[in-house]
């Protein structure tokens, strides 16, 4: 068994965490924790999810070097260090909801059908 690895949280994630789930601030590190641990890495993405997922780490000009998603958010770390949260576009949630079923498995061209 894996020792958990020790999250670190910056005010502003911390800011954004408490704001966006209504949770305090004894609650944020578990769910930071959550995150890290069971959100989807971006290299398991595919298609316009991934090309999102790349796009959003470029955009924080070296402040990020790893995103995941997690019950539809994207959490941005700087190795084990939590920068900050997005909200996952709309358009994005479907294949997210399919990844999180599949464990990681995305077939691009399946046309996926709500329930």
């Amino acid at each position: 068994m894996t020792a958990e690895p020790n999250i670190r949280i910056t005010k502003h994630a911390e800011q954004r965490i408490r704001k966006r789930f209504g949770i305090n601030k004894r609650a944020v590190d578990s769910h930071a924790a959550k995150a890290f641990k069971y959100g989807t890495h971006w290299k398991n993405c595919r298609g316009a999810l991934r090309n999102y997922m790349e796009k959003t780490i470029d955009k924080q000009e070296g402040a990020a070097n790893n995103a995941k998603v997690y019950n539809q958010y994207v959490y941005l770390f700087r190795g084990t260090m939590l920068i900050t949260i997005l909200q996952l576009p709309r358009r994005h949630h479907e294949a997210a909801r399919q990844i999180k079923l599949n464990k990681g498995k995305y077939a691009e061209n399946k046309g996926f059908q709500s329930e």
